[in-house]
């Protein structure tokens, strides 16, 4: 959470031009959703370096699933 907010704070002068506003949205919230899900996924079937491994191998498709997920919302 203090992440997100430090995030909507940086690029609050961005916010400014309409274009960008659904960019913003997007990226922070696929940044968001991608962080959170997948620890949420993994938190009860795997140790700390199970889960290094399948962030560092998974990252282009949890990226993806966070964009999916933040057009959704």
């Amino acid at each position: 959470l203090i992440v997100f907010s430090l995030l909507f704070a940086v690029t609050l002068p961005l916010w400014l031009i309409p274009v960008l506003w659904p960019v913003i949205t997007l990226a922070i919230l696929t940044w968001v959703n991608q962080r959170v899900l997948r620890y949420d996924a993994l938190a009860e079937h795997a140790d700390a370096a199970e889960m290094r491994q399948v962030f560092a191998g998974r990252r282009p498709n949890l990226y993806l699933l966070g964009l999916v997920l933040a057009l959704m919302a």
